[in-house]
């Protein structure tokens, strides 16, 4: 290399030291983009992991929601009755409110049955025989199209009333059903109607 030319970058390199000042705050600043860089990354590990449990949650509500399957012996009965309760409070017209309610009503039925068909030995037991009077009283009042909320009482009755008998005898899977079902039953939204 030309020796005028190393000679002057010598002395260049000599002056070209930054100041301990200078030094200090460019560290201040890499640390504070560090800092910076961190903080987005954490919020978008955030806010993906967020989506995916909203995801996950709204997939299993609607599985608990529309499945034949669930029933009330079924992990996910509990979402599908908060739901369905979901359901009822949003429907705010007494028109809107009695379709829902009707359309549960069914649903009960329906779970009723899903049970008999999936448990037939059932059928023989004191609860079984309590699903079956509350299955049918389900159904005829489905088919006359009588009032949901008096569907809803007479089924309560019925339910209430196998319970008192049934008082003395062990808590089985079948009484565990009837008292799901007549909790639901219980804390379906009266429909109101306009006078």
């Amino acid at each position: 290399m030309n020796p005028i030319l190393e000679y002057k970058l010598r002395r260049l390199g000599r002056h070209g030291k930054p100041s301990k000042d200078f030094v200090a705050r460019l560290g201040t600043r890499f640390s504070e983009q560090k800092a910076i860089n961190y903080s987005f990354y954490t919020a978008r590990l955030t806010t993906a992991f967020g989506l995916v449990l909203i995801i996950l949650g709204i997939g299993t509500s609607t599985y608990a929601y529309a499945s034949d399957e669930v029933t009330p012996d079924h992990p996910l009965y509990g979402i599908r009755q908060v739901v369905e309760q979901a359901e009822e409070t949003v429907a705010i017209t007494p028109a809107w409110k009695e379709r829902v309610v009707k359309k549960h009503l069914e649903r009960k039925q329906k779970e009723i049955v899903n049970i008999l068909e999936k448990n037939p030995e059932l059928k023989e037991r004191p609860e079984g025989a309590t699903l079956q009077k509350v299955e049918s009283i389900l159904k005829k009042g489905i088919e006359e199209k009588q009032d949901p909320e008096e569907i809803r009482k007479e089924a309560l009755r019925e339910v209430r009333s196998a319970e008192r008998e049934n008082k003395d005898e062990e808590h089985s899977k079948a009484q565990t059903r009837l008292r799901k079902i007549e909790r639901r039953l219980e804390n379906m939204k009266k429909v109101r109607k306009e006078d």
